[in-house]
Formats: C-alpha cells, sequence, structure tokens
C-alpha cells in the first residue's frame, strides 16, 4: 500500500482512497472530491451509485454490496469498509451474488412481479401499468432495419418474452417464449392533411397507451410505425410495467440505437453476453427472502400507524381505481435550479432531499395532514451483473413525512434528509413484503401505505444517434395513474423539467 499520497492537495493514505477518490470524480461530473466528501450531498443517487460500484469492482477486484454505500456514504469510511473486503484470487469479470440457475421450463415471479400481476387479475384489462415512449425520426428511416433492431432486443432480453400462467398447483409462473419474429406494424399517413394526421396520430397513441397486454400470451414490448412524410416518421413503444422499469429504457434507447446501426453499415453487431438473466434474479431473490427480517423490524416500526394521504378532490372516490389520469408539464429555469442545488448544499441535502421536503409542504398545504407517506423509486439493481438488463428490478421505498410542530423549511429538510437515509440504508426489503406484513388490510380504491410518488433524477436520459437521422423522444400522453398524484422531475441543461 502507498501512503501519504497526494491527490488533489490531499494526503491520500492508501491506494483505495486514491481509486475511491477517482472513481467518485468521475462518476460525479469530475469535480474534486475530499475525504469527507457525502456520495449523496454531492448530488450521488442509486443510478450514479449502481456506476460507481461497476468501477470500482473492476478496479479493485472485489464485490461490493449495495448497502455499504447507505452505511458508509463518506470517501473516508466508504474507503475503510471496502479495505475490510476479500479480493478475488483470479482477474476475472467481479460476478456478483445473482448466478445461473438451473435451467427449467418455468420460474417462480420476483416480488416486483408477483404485485403487478396480482393489479392485472384484480383489475381486469387495466392499462395502468403500461409504459409508453415514443420517438420522432426526421431523415431516411430503413422500417426493416428498425423493426430487426427491436427483435434483437426481444430476444436478447427474456422479460420482453416472458409470459404468465397459473399452474396445477395454483402457483403463478413466467416461462420464456422462444425467439420469435418481432412485428412493426406501418401505417401511412402520408394522404393525409396536417389536421387529419394530428387526429390520426393521437388516436393511434390513445390505442397503444390504452390496451391492456394479456400476460399469459403476449409480447411485453409491442411497437407501431406511422410515416407522417417520406422522412419523417413516429415510432410509439409500449412496454407493460412487468417487464421493464425506468433505468431498463435507458438501456432500450441505447440498444435500440446500437442494434440500428448495426443493420444499416450491415455489421454483426457485438454487444457482449449477458452473464444472468431475469429469471435468475427472481430466483436468488426468493432464496434471499430470509435475510430481510431485521429490515423488515425497520420498516414495522417506521411505517407503524402511517395514515392516508386524503388529498381534496372534486369526485368521490372509486370503490376500485379507474386509474385514469391526465399529465401536465412541469419546467424550473436553469436560474431557479441552481439555487435550489445552492440551497441543498447548504442545508447538507441533495436537491432530491430538497424537492421532496418541498413536496411535503405541498401536499401538506392540500391535505390540512401532518403525518403521510410519499413513496420514492429506487433502482433495485444491488448487482453489477444487473446493470445492463432490461426488467422490473425498481423497489419502491416509503418516506414517511413530519411536519409536526410547524418546522421551519430548514429543519423540514433535516427531517427528510434523515429519514431518506435511513430508509437508503434498508432497502433490500422489497416493498411488497413491507405491505404484507404491516398492512393489515388492503383497500382497492387505493395504493397501500402511501398514495403520492416522488421521483427526480439529476441525470438526465443519455443522448442516442441513427445514422443519416435526427431523432428526438416524444412524450406519451400520460393517460394512465397508478397513484393519486405523481411528480416526475428531471434535471437537465436548461434546468428541471418534469410532469
Amino acid at each position: 500500500m502507498t501512503t501519504n499520497a497526494s491527490t488533489n492537495g490531499l494526503q491520500v493514505r492508501n491506494d483505495i482512497e486514491r481509486e475511491v477518490l477517482s472513481v467518485w470524480s468521475e462518476v460525479l461530473d469530475n469535480r474534486a472530491i475530499r475525504l469527507d466528501d457525502d456520495f449523496f450531498f454531492l448530488g450521488g443517487n442509486s443510478l450514479l451509485a449502481i456506476h460507481m460500484m461497476l468501477r470500482l469492482q473492476q478496479r479493485l477486484m472485489v464485490h461490493i454490496p449495495m448497502h455499504l454505500l447507505s452505511e458508509a456514504s463518506t470517501v473516508e469510511h466508504f474507503a475503510v469498509e471496502l479495505s475490510k473486503i476479500e479480493k478475488v484470487s483470479t482477474p476475472q469479470p467481479v460476478r456478483g451474488a445473482v448466478a445461473k440457475s438451473n435451467h427449467r421450463d418455468s420460474y417462480p415471479l420476483s416480488f416486483p412481479q408477483q404485485r403487478l400481476w396480482f393489479v392485472a387479475q384484480l383489475e381486469e384489462q387495466v392499462a395502468a401499468y403500461n409504459m409508453s415512449t415514443n420517438y420522432a425520426f426526421e431523415g431516411e428511416l430503413d422500417p426493416e432495419h428498425l423493426r430487426r433492431a427491436l427483435e434483437r432486443i426481444v430476444h436478447r432480453h427474456e422479460p420482453l418474452r416472458t409470459v404468465f400462467n397459473q399452474a396445477d398447483d395454483g402457483q403463478i409462473y413466467q416461462s420464456i417464449l422462444p425467439e420469435l419474429h418481432f412485428s412493426l406494424p406501418l401505417h401511412d399517413l402520408t394522404s393525409f392533411s396536417p389536421a387529419e394526421q394530428a387526429t390520426k396520430v393521437t388516436e393511434h397513441r390513445q390505442i397503444q397507451e390504452r390496451t391492456a397486454f394479456d400476460l399469459t400470451s403476449d409480447l411485453m414490448l409491442r411497437a407501431v410505425l406511422l410515416r407522417l412524410h417520406s422522412d419523417h416518421h413516429l415510432l410509439l413503444l409500449t412496454l407493460h410495467h412487468i417487464a421493464t422499469d425506468g433505468w431498463s429504457h435507458r438501456i432500450l434507447q441505447h440498444e435500440l440505437s446500437y442494434f440500428y446501426g448495426a443493420e444499416h453499415n450491415g455489421e454483426q453487431p457485438q454487444l457482449p453476453d449477458l452473464e444472468v438473466h431475469y429469471k435468475d434474479f427472481s430466483v436468488w431473490q426468493h432464496n434471499s427472502a430470509s435475510r430481510h427480517a431485521s429490515q423488515l423490524d425497520y420498516w414495522q416500526t417506521q411505517l407503524n400507524n402511517l395514515p392516508d394521504l386524503h388529498l381534496p378532490t372534486d369526485q368521490p372516490r372509486p370503490d376500485i381505481q379507474s386509474h385514469r389520469g391526465g399529465s401536465i408539464p412541469i419546467t424550473l429555469p436553469l436560474d431557479l435550479a441552481q439555487q435550489l442545488q445552492n440551497k441543498a448544499a447548504e442545508s447538507h441535502a441533495t436537491s432530491h432531499m430538497l424537492l421532496m421536503a418541498a413536496f411535503q409542504v405541498l401536499l401538506q398545504r392540500y391535505a390540512g395532514q401532518e403525518d403521510f407517506g410519499v413513496l420514492v423509486p429506487i433502482a433495485g439493481r444491488n448487482d453489477p451483473d444487473l446493470a445492463y438488463q432490461i426488467g422490473c428490478f425498481i423497489n419502491v421505498l416509503v418516506i414517511r413525512a413530519d411536519l409536526s410542530g410547524n418546522p421551519s423549511f430548514d429543519e423540514l429538510v433535516g427531517r427528510v434528509r434523515d429519514t431518506s437515509l435511513a430508509a437508503y440504508s434498508h432497502q433490500e426489503v422489497p416493498y411488497d413484503q413491507i405491505v404484507e406484513n404491516i398492512c393489515e388490510r388492503r383497500d382497492l380504491s387505493r395504493n397501500p401505505l402511501a398514495q403520492v410518488l416522488f421521483q427526480y433524477s439529476d441525470t438526465d436520459a443519455d443522448e442516442f444517434t441513427f445514422p443519416n437521422l435526427d431523432v428526438k423522444p416524444h412524450p406519451s400522453l400520460g393517460l394512465n395513474a397508478r397513484f393519486d398524484l405523481e411528480l416526475n422531475l428531471v434535471g437537465n441543461k436548461t434546468g428541471i423539467a418534469g410532469e
């Protein structure tokens, strides 16, 4: 070990500290980092944490458990804990905890899949968990190259061709369909006037977003291509949440660009094989359920007697959620976003925590309640082999709001910070297990434990390119509501945008 080496003016005591400083600087935008800096206070989130873990694992040849960052979030503390982990003996890629399971015809559902399947059975033909993304293509698009690119993605990622059926023993299992021909219907709208085109496009988008998937037989990805002009196309992609999540969208976007480029250039794609698959994660998650007992105790204490949030509405709440909804865009300008970032730093909090505190104040004003829960999604990919998989890995944390005693905003940010960090350190328990152990009864008119969701990321979607094409994402219509209220925000170069 090298001792007392200097890095950016810091007295770095060993090679592990040097590697941690280097990787954190890379992941967190090449900023100068001190030994006592906190990963989360520097703007780190679960997505960036995964990237950081992957880089450190390969450089140090160790397997780093995800919970380590929650327990040791400063460079100095994190390096100390890393030094206690034994290196692997051979210079091979570091494998995580999830391993290939024995080959079989069917597999158990993961905990997120179980919840989504259960919802689908309670609310037949519901499309609330359809996740739609649209892309506008300007230029010389080859529809067959696009179809083949989508087909390669479906073949590569098993959740997109997984179906769910009930066995003779009453249990629900997932089975993987063979590699099938993927269909990309092309609708030519070039003969319509611009006004008629706009109407037709809206109709197609509504059909895609509102048409439910048959989980027993359908591919979990469907696509439609609309031709508006010879050099103007609109691709409508819809996936069921049981096969995807927000992180998966980034992977799909990257691979769609990569495979289309390979098709266009007549090249054989060279993406590395996936070491494990989603079915392996499902088996591992079930085998790991006994490890969650101690963390479950925390949630039972933290969420004891948590009241529902009663937002004022202009209609009576139905006995069963309809999931009909709408979407309103939100934009915060760059100067305001920078002020928020500065305020977060002054409060020793992340931008996520600051915005969450503001959201809690808004909810308190609407509902007149000082105690309620807010759902916060996290990546749920605690193993490096899952970083490049399409699938439903997402977990959800319940952050309990405490606005008692008329706190100042600074005091509230401190409460949100402490509650959030504690929740992150107990994130391995699946949300569905928490619901099962805490909710004595299920109310089909509302989401269990918390009825609103908050999501903020300061890592915007990666840019992607297609040969001879200008591609821009088109937002979905937002017709499906999964919660009473959902606030999604993304920091970007122009400020903060969301819905």
